[in-house]
């Protein structure tokens, strides 16, 4: 090999591992990393997975069988409260987490009640899911028929059907409408073969699982008991869950061909699902929100930011605004992003005004504002210092974003423009009317009296802290205000019967109190 053969090679070694990492932050803004693959107690060992090379996607992982390892990564340790997984207000940290086959069984009873409530946490709050096999099954209410495990996560509510042969190839169809084929056309014949499959399971048809399964994928093998059932499947409860897709047998070790486009695909259909960005609440004019919460004080709306994580705020401006001004001071020592965007959330590339520079303290000025709502976005331009190892990524330095990085946030301007709030009335009463939905009254409704007519907002949380909608200025009779609210989030769509929480604004004054929503 000639030198400059040696020095042309070189440069194309440094310059795809440029890109590499270019494009996977690029990918994860608003994250730590695209993935999280779980190689933990009871799972099998792919902690590289092919399909993440491929797709330049950026991963750390755990590969262990130590349950006391796990679970301090997974769960808390000294320098983390809120574990791997999630940022200090719940809200993922990863894009997308895959875990592994294996025992699913086992790996859920090692992570323990409260390493479980983390994966819920993660998929409820937007993260998204894959898995094979037992990563299939786990993600389920249980198997064998209909048993459901105590141990499993739950995420969707169906159940698998386990199919004790293997290990064998088995071949895979795909229905015309499988959203696998928006990625890859897999020889254009729509079959995969020769996929391992070993004590793997099917999406079992016959336990009645949710409409909002997606059918991905079919087995294809005569003679086995998996033949013509499900075999891969997705599922996205809400537009503010992750969306999981998982599949019954293992593509996910396969480095060439129609198999690493199938795991490749099945990542980037789940990356492509995750749940709509958390608002953490409607600002206020002149009025500085303090963003200081630890994981333990369970105020997610109120929390520190992670380590590259975005915060999204709202504020409405009535008329025109002159110097409409957004202040962000953050702990000194750190980089903050600031980001305005008018009448829509500001995302990756998207935005109006921007400062990126680096420090801890921004301003930014728009000479006139004008009526509409203006979309705030807060991001944490740091990160932890990782280092490679045998069974994990080890965090040796700036340790302390992992528990988050105060800050605070006010919003100003000059003129006659008023904000969302501009009444200095106290409510003089209080009080909530639990009406249990049914085909005639679908309603809960919520009663508050002011002295007089004024400007009042009631924001309505679930009960991990995000806002769900927001009621302005409601109906009035003979004096009381009637806030009607039909247990539909801010998009249309109908919330799942649980608690919710309440919380009334009027001037200067806030009233909080709980409420269950029936369906």
């Amino acid at each position: 090999m000639t030198v400059f053969t040696k020095r042309v090679r070189l440069f194309l070694f440094i310059f795809l591992h440029i890109v590499f990492l270019f494009g996977s932050q690029i990918k994860a803004q608003g994250y730590y990393k695209d993935i999280f693959v779980d190689a933990g107690v009871g799972l099998s060992n792919f902690s590289q997975l092919p399909a993440i090379t491929f797709l330049t996607l950026s991963s750390e992982f755990i590969l262990t069988e130590s349950q006391s390892a796990q679970n301090l990564l997974m769960i808390e340790n000294q320098f983390d409260a809120n574990g791997v997984l999630l940022y200090p207000d719940g809200e993922p940290r990863f894009r997308v987490i895959y875990t592994n086959g294996g025992s699913s069984i086992t790996h859920g009873n090692s992570l323990g009640s409260e390493g479980r409530e983390r994966i819920t946490e993660f998929f409820q709050n937007g993260g998204c899911y894959t898995g094979s096999c037992a990563g299939s099954a786990i993600f389920s209410r249980g198997r064998d028929p209909y048993v459901e495990e105590y141990s499993y996560y739950k995420l969707w509510p169906g159940f698998v059907q386990r199919v004790t042969v293997g290990p064998l190839s088995v071949g895979l169809t795909i229905p015309e409408n499988s959203p696998l084929l928006d990625y890859y056309d897999y020889g254009a014949d729509s079959y995969i073969d020769n996929v391992q499959f070993n004590y793997g399971n099917y999406a079992n048809e016959n336990a009645s699982y949710p409409p909002e399964t997606e059918i991905l994928l079919y087995y294809d093998e005569p003679g086995q008991a998996m033949h013509n059932h499900v075999a891969c499947w997705a599922y996205k409860e809400s537009e503010t869950t992750g969306r999981g897709v998982v599949i019954g047998c293992h593509p996910e070790g396969y480095s060439f061909g129609e198999r690493l486009e199938l795991m490749s695909a099945i990542l980037s259909y789940a990356l492509d699902g995750p749940g709509s960005p958390t608002i953490k609440g409607n600002l206020d004019k002149s009025v500085e929100r303090i963003m200081d919460k630890e994981w333990g004080d369970n105020d997610h709306a109120f929390a520190k930011i992670g380590d590259r994580q975005y915060h999204h705020f709202k504020i409405n401006v009535d008329g025109t605004a002159e110097n409409f001004t957004v202040t962000l001071n953050g702990a000194n020592g750190y980089n903050f992003n600031l980001y305005i965007r008018k009448n829509n959330l500001v995302t990756i590339d998207e935005y109006d005004y921007s400062d990126i520079s680096a420090g801890s303290d921004k301003i930014l000025t728009i000479p006139v504002a004008t009526s509409g709502d203006y979309y705030i976005a807060v991001e944490l331009a740091e990160s932890v210092e990782a280092e490679l190892a045998a069974t994990q990524y080890n965090y040796v330095d700036n340790l302390e974003v992992l528990n988050g990085i105060p800050y605070s946030i006010t919003v100003d301007w000059e003129g006659i423009a008023t904000g969302i709030i501009n009444d200095t009335n106290i409510p003089q009463h209080f009080t909530l009317e639990q009406n249990y939905p049914n085909p005639f009254n679908p309603s809960t409704t919520i009663r508050y009296e002011l002295p007089t007519s004024g400007y009042v907002r009631l924001d309505i949380f679930d009960i991990r802290g995000r806002l769900v909608t927001t009621l302005i200025n409601e109906e009035q009779i003979a004096g009381v205000h009637h806030a009607y609210w039909n247990g539909t989030n801010q998009y249309g769509n109908k919330c799942s019967s649980g608690v919710y929480i309440y919380q009334l604004i009027a001037g200067n004054t806030r009233l909080q109190k709980q409420m269950v929503l029936m369906k």
